[in-house]
C-alpha cells in the first residue's frame, strides 16, 4: 500500500505542477489586459507602430479572445490589423493554447483521482504527503533551474521554444512588415516570462510549505510511526 501511495503522490505532484504552470501563464498574461497596456506604454509601442495605446489594447484584447473563445474567431479573421502570415501564426499559437488548456483539465482529473483514491481506499496519508512533497519540491526545483538557464540566454531559449512547438517558420516575422513583432517585442516576452515565474513561485511555495506543515502535523500525531 505504501508503494501505491508513493506512486499516486508522484502523479498528483507532477499533475499539480503542470496545472500550476499552465495556470500561471493564464494569470500572468491571458487574463490581464492592463498588463499589455503597461508594456505598450513602457516600450513606447504607440510611437513604434503609430497606433494609440487604446487601439493597441483593443487589438490585444481581440487577440486574447481569439486564443480562448471560439466566438471571437470571425472577428479576428476579419480584422485588418494583422497580416495573413501573422494570423496563420496565431492559429498555431491558439492550437497550442487550447492543447495546454486540455492538458490542464487532464491534470485536474489526475489530481482528483489521486486524492480520491487515498481517501476511498484509506491509503497511508503520511506516505502520500511525504512523497508528494518530495516529488513536488524536486520537480519544482528542476523548473527553477531551467527557468534560470533560460533567463541567462533568453533569446536562445525563445528560439528553441519556438522550434520545438512549431513545425513551420511562420513565427519568423519581419519587423519591417509585421505589426505583431513590433507590438510584442522581445522585452515583452522577457517581462512576461519573469511574471509567469513569479506567479508560479508564489503558488508553488504556498503548496510546498503547507505540505511540509502537514507532514509535521501527521508525524506529531503518530501517523509517521
Amino acid at each position: 500500500m505504501k508503494v501505491t501511495s508513493a506512486f499516486l503522490s508522484f502523479i498528483c505532484g507532477l499533475a499539480l505542477l503542470i496545472f500550476l504552470l499552465i495556470s500561471s501563464f493564464g494569470m500572468a498574461a491571458f487574463y490581464d489586459i492592463d498588463y499589455f497596456g503597461y508594456e505598450f506604454e513602457k516600450n513606447s509601442i504607440d510611437k513604434v507602430t503609430g497606433y494609440s495605446i487604446e487601439k493597441l489594447e483593443n487589438e490585444a484584447q481581440l487577440l486574447l479572445d481569439y486564443m480562448l473563445l471560439d466566438e471571437a474567431e470571425e472577428e479576428f479573421q476579419n480584422s485588418t490589423f494583422f497580416n495573413e502570415r501573422e494570423k496563420l501564426h496565431m492559429k498555431d499559437v491558439k492550437d497550442i493554447v487550447q492543447s495546454a488548456l486540455n492538458i490542464r483539465r487532464v491534470c485536474m482529473v489526475l489530481i482528483a483521482v489521486s486524492l480520491g483514491a487515498v481517501i476511498i481506499f484509506r491509503l497511508n496519508k503520511f506516505v502520500f504527503i511525504k512523497f508528494f512533497t518530495f516529488s513536488f519540491g524536486l520537480i519544482g526545483i528542476l523548473f527553477y533551474i531551467l527557468a534560470g538557464v533560460s533567463v541567462l540566454n533568453f533569446n536562445k531559449a525563445f528560439i528553441i521554444f519556438h522550434e520545438v512547438l512549431f513545425n513551420n517558420d511562420l513565427w519568423l516575422l519581419d519587423p519591417r512588415e509585421s505589426l505583431m513583432i513590433n507590438m510584442l517585442p522581445e522585452s515583452f516576452f522577457v517581462d512576461t516570462f519573469v511574471r509567469v515565474c513569479l506567479t508560479f513561485s508564489v503558488l508553488w511555495a504556498v503548496i510546498f510549505f503547507v505540505s511540509i506543515h502537514l507532514i509535521k502535523r501527521l508525524r506529531h500525531d503518530g501517523a509517521g510511526d
